[in-house]
């Protein structure tokens, strides 16, 4: 097979992942074996991202050690063979999602000074260790709930912490949201909706 055999099979991969790099802060490839996903990956990110892999000894053995810091240590960066270090995978789940909270907590506060009324902010832990990633309570006591979600789908279950606050504070819970990635409001319930993350500067 010579060079102008391999341009039968263009790479028609490439393309989507490209467009999703360009707003989705983690994208993975995936594939049966053998299939060309780290030259596809590699060829993306040529002079533009630092490219790592845990095919590397070294690199390997600090991603098991330190998987955290590992991803706290990475910017921009492309990963190959990122299975052989579940941990990793975690952590970087969790670095997105706390990267996530923080700036919904950024543009909360930001607007909060801005209405005109006053308000607290808070994190809501029960001792069933049930959460809500933001709890919004207006001078009046009136209490909005929100909770962050790095994912296109939200179900019941994302709303089990937004309702064991609603079953606590009672009237004074006026709505529960979970921001996601989806591009349309979905109610859940009394008071509950999953909301676009767009929702906050729209």
């Amino acid at each position: 097979m010579d060079d102008t055999d391999h341009a039968l099979f263009p790479r028609f991969s490439a393309e989507l992942v490209a467009t999703a790099l360009k707003d989705t802060p983690v994208v993975m490839v995936t594939g049966p074996r053998q299939c060309g996903k780290t030259t596809l990956v590699r060829d993306l990110v040529a002079g533009k991202r630092e490219f790592i892999t845990m095919d590397d000894d070294t690199v390997l053995a600090a991603a098991r050690s330190d998987p955290t810091g590992l991803v706290r240590a990475l910017d921009r960066t492309t990963i190959d063979e990122v299975q052989r270090v579940p941990d990793l995978l975690r952590a970087i789940k969790k670095s997105v999602d706390d990267d996530r909270r923080a700036f919904v907590f950024s543009e909360v506060l930001k607007q909060a000074s801005w209405s005109g009324e006053s308000c607290a902010l808070y994190h809501y832990r029960d001792k069933d260790q049930d959460e809500v990633d933001l709890v919004i309570e207006t001078g009046s006591g009136a209490l909005v709930g929100i909770e962050v979600k790095a994912s296109a789908t939200v179900n019941a279950g994302d709303f089990r912490g937004l309702r064991k606050l609603a079953e606590a504070c009672g009237d004074n819970f006026k709505l529960g949201v979970v921001l996601y990635d989806g591009g349309r409001p979905v109610p859940f319930g009394d008071r509950l909706v999953a909301a676009p993350m767009s929702c906050l500067w729209a």
